[in-house]
């Protein structure tokens, strides 16, 4: 999933519009941070999303991730979760998540 993510065109075209750059697109498992469904380190030099359900069962669907990956894009820019970071809700309607 984290290939095709990397892949997606518009994800792509979004990245590209805004000049967001990931150093590294990683998993983020589990039992890391239970409570979070992406994260961002350092403004972009790394993005983890959690792919996996939290029973280590099965996957989550590419639609929802790529909406996580969206909101943590918006993560490059604004840290803190204020109105900016609604960007990313912005982001994901534009790519038809």
């Amino acid at each position: 999933m984290l290939t095709k993510l990397s892949n997606d065109e518009a994800v792509l075209h979004v990245m590209n519009s805004h000049r967001f750059s990931v150093g590294l697109l990683t998993e983020l498992a589990p039992h890391e941070h239970p409570e979070l469904l992406g994260l961002n380190v350092n403004g972009g030099q790394s993005i983890k999303l959690r792919i996996r359900t939290d029973r280590y069962d099965g996957f989550r669907s590419y639609r929802e991730t790529r909406r996580v990956l969206c909101h943590e894009l918006a993560h490059n820019v604004w840290g803190d979760h204020d109105n900016n970071v609604s960007t990313g809700a912005e982001v994901a309607r534009m790519l038809g998540s």
